[in-house]
């Protein structure tokens, strides 16, 4: 390697640092010569885009290849605002092709994927566009290769994430390739190499395109998919995919299919009402149940998220039969006698159908597993109703023989969950199985299968699993009593920490590696909740879980997690200023041992909304000068120029976020700063009647100071505050008007 080519990498490993890239430089300082080569003109094509585009964006390093895996921290513009989901895909096409350097990626082997909007307003930020991009080789899937792209809804590029094949081209046919056949014959055996025993069942075979890293680089090899499990009576279920190379026969890589909770004592319990079990202490009590068929021989439905329904054109009397059964759960027996009832409707309204009246106790875990698969999905499709990643029918199985278990299963098709009845195993006693934070957890697993997440072995399976158990129900314990009272499954209040984006699975367990990134998410939300009250901060929550799960594929448990949560929750296009929730983002995945990304939350003056052209032409302007604090007490004055002269006005300001509508009919202000707002001391512009000479200003931090009660209390470090001016204007439609607004972020 040339002298100046070492310097380039090792300059791109201190740059890649800087600039706020995680876990970067130590698979860069001693490269091999081609991959460091091709780094140094990564780096200075990045260098080229980053001046070109606001100078404020990032990057993250691809750790197997010389390429950008994630590019970040900024906005850039291409053109038009879209208009239509092909726009918004012709666009993206435009980003990739302007960035093809730095993520190293041929847009002709990627397809279109889909268009999704993710509501961010709900957790304070602005809504913003998902754009995804799907790899395909050779007619072939290539397994978890997708690219994201992030845009503001005017068409602005916010990110670019790429999991796809850099430099790929189409595939060359394997010397020696294995036939379907023969990719079976190879999964029985390596099944009963590692099982002890042959599989009752293998199949589902499937060929694909694998990323495999060789030799510190990741390439693509064709591969076999084949699934294998043995499900005997009084035998633990046992299912695997094995990938194999389709030249080689290699095993690539074992995935277990079963997903189950830990019979250590990390499942987690919850009753019909609550968070529970169905025990003694917590009886089953009358619920709606939501998305159930109601049949009939006048016509069938299904009942509304709150139980209602209403069959069309029918009279009573009307014999009907409900079960378990819907477009989101078909939840049965595991002994084949699935419950239901039939009755007859005497009215013509206000007709009650009560199932399971005796609350036996088997029908009543048949019934938790529907109503929660069913608030599972409603919760989600709340979310975001555009989200169709969970309108699929869930098949589970409840009362299964044993004890102290749970688990998801792909193999053999069709998928499904499965729940255990209450019984003891050597050291343990369980309560059954089917109730809510264990249903939304085993549900879960299919979701991240949904998600293009995955369950890997990595930890994020069960972390994502136990996410949304917690965020359904608001509470941190995952589990709850599952074993007796005070005796969880887990718990997002964990301290198990984060090892390191090149140690994903360091504590020797996937449910305890899960715990990192569970505990990370529920700690966002509890600060979520303390900043922004519990309603609201629960909210946006949910609001930016959903935006990452739809946003980004993340399959392991990474820094880039943070980095992808920061870019959607960010609402100006500059990430190094922080975003509206950044204390609360970034202070939870520290908690968890996660490094952090930087920002600076100190002054960071941001101008917005339009300024007012008065009646008399002039056009109010606000500046500022010195430091904003949430302890000095003077140095930030707050000004707005080019007022009317010898009018009367005021600054006032806020902290609850920007706004915007029109001041007054036919007004051409708008006010920008979100109720409540607290107003400063009238004041004249002075300068000249007629003129645009007239000035209002105050002193920020010294008002802060004389009024420490304003808005209701002290202001904290990091808060953000939106600042505007009203004057007087006789001639205008209200008789005053507004200057345009400013943003700022409160210092130490």
């Amino acid at each position: 390697m040339s002298a100046n080519r070492s310097r380039s990498a090792r300059r791109l490993a201190r740059t890649l640092a800087s600039t706020g890239a995680v876990a970067l430089g130590a698979c860069l300082l001693a490269p091999a010569p081609a991959l460091a080569a091709q780094s140094a003109e990564v780096l200075q094509d990045f260098e080229a885009w980053n001046s070109n585009h606001g100078g404020q964006w990032r990057l993250v390093a691809d750790e197997q290849q010389a390429f950008v895996r994630c590019l970040w921290g900024g906005a850039a513009q291409f053109g038009a605002t879209p208009q239509s989901n092909a726009e918004f895909f012709a666009l993206a096409r435009t980003a990739l092709d302007a960035t093809r350097t730095l993520h190293g990626v041929d847009g002709s082997t990627l397809v279109d994927d889909s268009v999704l909007l993710l509501p961010l307003a709900l957790a304070g930020s602005n809504d913003k566009v998902r754009v995804r991009l799907r790899q395909v080789l050779g007619g072939l899937e290539v397994e978890s290769s997708f690219v994201n792209l992030l845009f503001a809804r005017d068409g602005a590029l916010l990110s670019i994430d790429s999991q796809a094949l850099p430099n790929a081209r189409e595939l060359a046919a394997p010397s020696a390739r294995l036939d379907g056949e023969s990719a079976r014959a190879l999964a029985r055996a390596e099944f009963e190499r590692v099982a002890g025993g042959a599989p009752s069942w293998v199949g589902a075979e499937r060929e694909f395109v694998k990323p495999v890293v060789r030799d510190g680089q990741r390439v693509a090899v064709r591969a076999w998919a084949v699934s294998a499990n043995s499900e005997r009576e009084g035998a633990a279920h046992v299912a695997f995919e094995f990938h194999l190379d389709a030249s080689s026969g290699e095993v690539l890589e074992r995935r277990s299919l079963v997903h189950d909770f830990d019979v250590s004592g990390t499942v987690r319990t919850l009753a019909t009402p609550g968070a529970l079990p169905d025990v003694a202490s917590n009886l089953p009590t009358s619920q709606a149940l939501p998305h159930v068929e109601v049949t009939s021989a006048a016509g069938n439905v299904v009942t509304d998220a709150n139980g209602n329904f209403n069959i069309i054109g029918a009279s009573a009397p009307l014999q009907v039969t409900v079960k378990y059964l819907g477009p989101w759960c078909n939840s049965r027996n595991n002994d084949g006698t699935n419950y239901g009832i039939t009755t007859t409707l005497n009215a013509a309204s206000g007709n009650q159908v009560l199932l399971n009246p005796s609350a036996v106790t088997a029908t009543t875990a048949q019934a938790n597993v529907h109503l929660w698969v069913s608030r599972v999905h409603d919760w989600l499709k709340g979310i975001n109703p555009a989200d169709t990643a969970p309108d699929f029918q869930a098949r589970s199985n409840a009362n299964l023989a044993g004890a102290c278990n749970a688990y998801y299963s792909v193999s053999p098709p069709p998928p499904s969950i499965n729940f255990f009845t209450a019984g003891t195993i050597p050291g343990l006693s369980c309560v059954n199985m089917a109730y809510s934070s264990v249903v939304a957890h085993e549900l879960g697993h299919w979701l991240n299968d949904q998600y293009s997440s995955g369950n890997g072995s990595n930890g994020i399976g069960e972390g994502l699993a136990d996410t949304y158990a917690m965020y359904l129900l608001d509470t941190p314990i995952v589990g709850e009593d599952f074993c007796g009272s005070g005796c969880h499954v887990r718990t997002g209040l964990n301290t198990r920490q984060f090892c390191g984006d090149g140690n994903p699975g360091c504590h020797g367990e996937v449910h305890r590696d899960g715990e990192v990134l569970m505990g990370a998410l529920w700690k966002v939300r509890a600060r979520l909740e303390t900043s922004l009250g519990a309603s609201a901060g629960a909210l946006a929550a949910d609001a930016l879980f959903s935006a990452w799960l739809n946003g980004y594929d993340d399959t392991s448990i990474t820094t880039l997690i943070e980095v992808h949560y920061l870019t959607l929750d960010d609402d100006d296009g500059n990430i190094s200023n922080g975003t509206p929730n950044y204390l609360a983002i970034d202070g939870g995945f520290r908690d968890q041992g996660f490094p952090g990304v930087q920002a600076s939350l100190c002054g960071n003056f941001v101008s917005y909304c339009t300024s007012s052209t008065t009646t008399g032409n002039c056009v109010p302007t606000m500046n500022f000068s010195g430091t904003p604090s949430a302890t000095a007490t003077s140095g930030c004055v707050l000004s707005v120029a080019s007022v009317d002269g010898q009018r009367t006005g005021l600054i006032f300001y806020g902290v609850s976020g920007r706004v915007a509508f029109p001041w007054s009919t036919g007004s051409t202000s708008w006010f920008c700063v979100k109720s409540p707002v607290q107003r400063t001391f009238v004041q004249s512009s002075g300068g000249s009647a007629g003129a645009c000479n007239g000035n209002l200003s105050v002193d920020w931090n010294q008002f802060r100071a004389t009024y420490p009660g304003a808005l209701g209390g002290s202001i904290a470090p990091g808060t953000k505050v939106q600042t505007q001016a009203w004057f007087r204007d006789p001639p205008a439609a209200k008789t005053t008007n507004l200057s345009n607004a400013m943003e700022f972020t409160v210092c130490p």
